[in-house]
């Protein structure tokens, strides 16, 4: 069966076997709100789509218009402060037709997309992703695919650096979060370019979304069409993961039994991640950490139960959120039983990793013993993943930290394929990383407050050293 048969079977199968919606369940919204919210996306700024420094990174990370990603679907993250564009997410289905109307909306924002590579540009360029398996998608993007899979140049067009983004550009962006679709304003392209998708500037992107999802029953088909999604067979589940998500954001009756059955479904005993993978047509991790932050006691009751049989940190530490708190001497069980399983040198964020950093962030009255007997007679790799643990923890208690690694800032073995560039976050001179950086580090990071623990990858190794030698004064002070 060729390919186009296959999509258009699927999407017939899957619109047969949907339960009927319950029509009173409809996100509801007065229709002047939503044209409202559109009227204020001029008051956006890059500013609005940040979100606070994390660990793994010192500076901010735009998303939504530039990088929207299943992992940081606006209404679900609690760090991205309240703007129009996050509530027209909110209001989904409810908020499409106005969506749809303002995509050629030519007012300016104030959100500035901007091209800072020493080399490449910008572009004017035509992306509007599809699911490969959903035919009837496929039919209206024909065309547009055709010409992605022969590769063929769009027109010749003027390189810029900068964009200022129009209305209708995030009203583009906007659909896409609702309907799980990459609808970015601009994408990244070989080599250090940057490609800008407006509707504003190409009417055949407006035209293309508009017939997708401008006729029939919008909640009926966005419904069929999420549900289609979750079904997909796309090995990294990119598509089914974000389903699962709005699904059970917009509409959760229906959909709790459906995610619940596929999490029963999972295999989480399996040690073997890639064949485990191959098996779920995804990896089990991503889904559980997708839903383990909705409160429906059927999707925790599989949780409850994937963290009971699973053999692998990662999926414990990410079904741990849907996990009640009365649970702790579960939870803790579980993360004991799975660390005496770690070899002793096991790479970096693997097994220990993970539930290293789901013990301190859980069961912050347990993780010291947890510390102390990994690290009893610890490898090179077990010192930095203890490390890691405390760089990438949202809530790293700075007394523990202390406590564990202060015994590492002495320690210059270096770390094999670990570098850091002497001007961070630009090409130039690479050294090696060492055991005491990596302790220096998470020290600092769990003690953000107090400046003379700070320490930065900045500079030579001996450059490193002065940081390193502040900070093992500072802790001999606070010993006092």
């Amino acid at each position: 069966m060729g390919p186009t048969r296959w999509t258009a079977l699927m999407t017939a199968l899957v619109a047969v076997a949907l339960p009927a919606r319950s029509q009173d369940r409809r996100v509801a919204a007065p229709p002047d709100e939503a044209r409202t919210l559109v009227s204020r996306l001029t008051e956006l700024k890059n500013g609005d789509f940040d979100r606070p420094p994390v660990p793994e990174a010192s500076r901010r990370i735009p998303i939504a218009p530039l990088h929207p990603s299943p992992e940081l679907f606006l209404p679900l993250d609690p760090e991205m402060k309240p703007n129009p564009f996050r509530r027209l997410v909110e209001l989904g289905p409810a908020a499409l037709p106005v969506l749809l109307e303002s995509l050629t909306d030519s007012r300016p924002t104030e959100f500035l997309i901007e091209h800072k590579g020493f080399m490449g540009g910008m572009e004017f360029g035509h992306v509007v992703p599809e699911n490969p398996e959903n035919g009837a998608e496929c039919l209206v993007l024909k065309e547009a695919i055709e010409r992605r899979e022969k590769q063929l140049p769009g027109p010749p067009g003027k390189t810029f650096y900068q964009y200022r983004t129009k209305v209708g550009d995030l009203c583009f962006a906007a659909i896409g979060a609702i309907t799980n679709r990459g609808y970015k304003v601009a994408t990244h392209k070989p080599t250090q370019c940057l490609e800008v998708s407006s509707p504003v500037q190409d009417a055949k992107i407006a035209e293309e979304v508009r017939a997708l999802w401008g006729t029939g029953d919008l909640d009926r088909k966005l419904f069929e069409w999420l549900r289609l999604d979750f079904e997909s067979r796309d090995p990294w589940g990119a598509y089914q993961t974000g389903a699962a998500q709005r699904l059970l954001y917009y509409y959760p009756e229906e959909a709790v039994p459906i995610v619940a059955a596929r999490l029963r479904a999972l295999d989480v005993v399996s040690s073997d991640p890639g064949k485990r993978q191959k098996s779920n047509r995804l990896r089990a991790e991503d889904l559980v950490r997708i839903v383990s932050g909705f409160p429906y006691t059927g999707i925790r009751d599989e949780l409850r139960s994937i963290a009971e049989r699973t053999v692998d940190g990662r999926i414990l530490e990410a079904a741990l959120p849907g996990i009640d708190r009365k649970e702790d001497a579960f939870v803790l069980e579980r993360i004991r039983a799975l660390i005496a399983l770690v070899p002793k040198t096991e790479e970096v964020q693997e097994q220990g990793f993970y539930l290293l950093k789901a013990c301190q962030e859980r069961l912050p009255e347990a993780v010291r013993d947890l510390f102390r007997d990994y690290l009893k007679d610890a490898s090179l790799e077990r010192i930095n993943t203890a490390c890691q643990a405390f760089i990438q923890s949202k809530n790293g208690r700075g007394d523990l930290a202390l406590e564990i690694l202060r015994p590492y800032l002495r320690d210059a073995r270096p770390i094999a394929s670990w570098t850091y560039t002497a001007v961070p976050d630009r090409e130039s001179t690479r050294y090696p990383v060492r055991i005491c950086d990596q302790a220096a580090d998470g020290i600092s990071r769990s003690n953000p407050a107090d400046r003379e623990l700070r320490f930065e990858f900045a500079g030579t190794p001996g450059d490193l050293d002065l940081q390193l030698e502040r900070i093992r004064r500072r802790i001999e002070r606070l010993k006092k």
